[in-house]
């Protein structure tokens, strides 16, 4: 039985004939279709970010934590954490729906009588929902000079030296024979080195009680009062010893390239050679940490034959700007190949650390801020709360507050005396992208022929 359109609906004709059927209206189905109650979507969990620690964070003396924010500087989780720990970050797609990119803070609380405080927050600003981050401290080349493992105040130069380490020993260097020591500096070719000493006024240089890798090679160089520039190369035994040496055995360098330099305030200079490609770092030659402002060339020495060579330049011009360059060649360079920069217009808008804004008429691929906060006064614990911030060239996110946990188990923290210090734009070198990337072992970066930045300082 069907009903058929009739104009009394109470009238029914029973129909017969098969053909006279009339099939319902795709219309009607349709609307039967969309009458059915939908099913309910099912919230899905979301990884939104994996970390491992890997083996970068000593936990003797450190309390080491991991804080995730969104862009609008939204708190999404944060953990304690210790060496080789893996955490898996989750959570509903629904809240995550407006989360566009996220900013990793890595922070590190250190503090004990013999060194000091030392508390080092980096934020790393943009990360893609998703990565998987580890840390690591494989002897990899970063292609390009970074301050974050040291911190240098005055004439002080604070270093971390891994403690119980078998495979490192403590040396005591002597060189006879030389007419004082103007500067020098000793490495191998792993990028372990340290400039130890400047302007020693003696015949015997004593470098006492130092830690180096056991049966190592290392290079060292001195420039003496003479003005002579000499290197040699030793092993260190596998038993701690005095390691004697003769300057009047050490080698001269093949050529010297002199970069001519505008007046300045501070210098930090640097040569780097491998003899092999497939070393890590290399060893340093010739170089200075510190020179305020006395120096009109800078001396770059080299080893003639070599396949690889980094030259490093880096000038505090005045007190408000200053460049470095990082040139990588494969032959000994000249002085155009440091070039000079020219100093940019910038502008800080707003130097408050959750909001930092600022203008500036260059290019540029990467910028890096810098707060602190530093106490450091004679017979007392040396001090210092720094927080450092990257990015892109793209617009800047929000930073995100510490969680009030960690802020109430380290009261010295004092976040509220942090004051801005500085912003370095990388111009040329490594992009942002890629520097998250190599930091985070997803992948190495090739090595750039150039790296330029421009850092500027905070009004006085």
């Amino acid at each position: 039985m069907v009903f058929i359109n009739c104009e009394e609906p109470e009238v029914i004709e029973e129909v017969t004939d098969f053909e006279q059927v009339q099939e319902p209206s795709e219309e009607i189905e349709e609307e039967q279709e969309t009458e059915e109650p939908e099913e309910a979507i099912e919230p899905e969990l979301i990884t939104y970010l994996t970390f491992n620690s890997g083996e970068m964070y000593s936990s003797e003396d450190n309390d080491n934590y991991i804080i995730l924010h969104d862009q609008n500087g939204k708190l999404l989780d944060y953990k304690a954490f210790e060496n080789n720990e893996t955490f898996v970050f989750e959570k509903l797609d629904s809240a995550l729906v407006d989360v566009s990119s996220i900013t990793v803070t890595l922070a590190r609380m250190n503090s004990n009588q013999e060194y000091g405080t030392f508390n080092v927050i980096n934020s790393f600003t943009g990360i893609e929902k998703g990565l998987i981050l580890h840390t690591n401290t494989n002897e990899k080349d970063s292609s390009e000079e970074t301050n974050s493992l040291e911190i240098k105040s005055g004439d002080k130069l604070y270093q971390r030296v891994s403690k119980n380490n078998s495979e490192r020993g403590n040396y005591s260097i002597y060189v006879h024979n030389v007419d004082g020591v103007s500067q020098m500096a000793v490495s191998n070719n792993h990028g372990d080195y340290g400039v130890f000493d400047l302007d020693i006024d003696t015949d015997t240089y004593v470098l006492a009680n130092r830690n180096f890798k056991r049966d190592e090679e290392y290079f060292i160089y001195i420039e003496d009062f003479s003005g002579n520039y000499r290197y040699t190369y030793f092993k260190t035994p596998q038993l701690d010893s005095d390691i004697i040496l003769d300057f009047n055995d050490f080698s001269k360098f093949d050529q010297f390239v002199d970069i001519n330099l505008p007046e300045h305030q501070e210098l930090r200079y640097l040569v780097k050679f491998r003899e092999d490609l497939n070393s890590p770092n290399g060893y340093m030659t010739t170089g200075r940490v510190t020179s305020y402002g006395e120096k009109s060339t800078a001396r770059f020495g080299f080893i003639e034959g070599m396949p690889d060579y980094r030259a490093i330049l880096s000038l505090k011009v005045d007190d408000t700007w200053g460049y470095g360059i990082t040139g990588n060649f494969n032959s000994i360079p000249q002085e155009q190949d440091l070039p000079f920069i020219s100093k940019p217009n910038f502008e800080m808008v707003n130097n408050d650390l959750h909001h930092l804004e600022y203008t500036t008429d260059i290019s540029y691929i990467a910028y890096t801020s810098y707060w602190k906060h530093e106490v450091d006064e004679l017979n007392q614990p040396y001090y210092i709360t720094a927080w450092t911030i990257e990015g892109s060239n793209k617009e800047k996110p929000i930073i995100g507050h510490l969680p009030e946990e960690i802020l109430a188990k380290h009261p010295n923290l004092e976040l509220e005396k942090l004051n801005y210090s500085q912003t370095t734009l990388t111009t040329q070198g490594a992009t942002y992208s890629e520097r998250v990337k190599h930091l985070f072992d997803m992948e190495e970066y090739e090595t750039k022929p150039m790296y330029q930045h421009i850092t500027m300082y905070a009004d006085k």
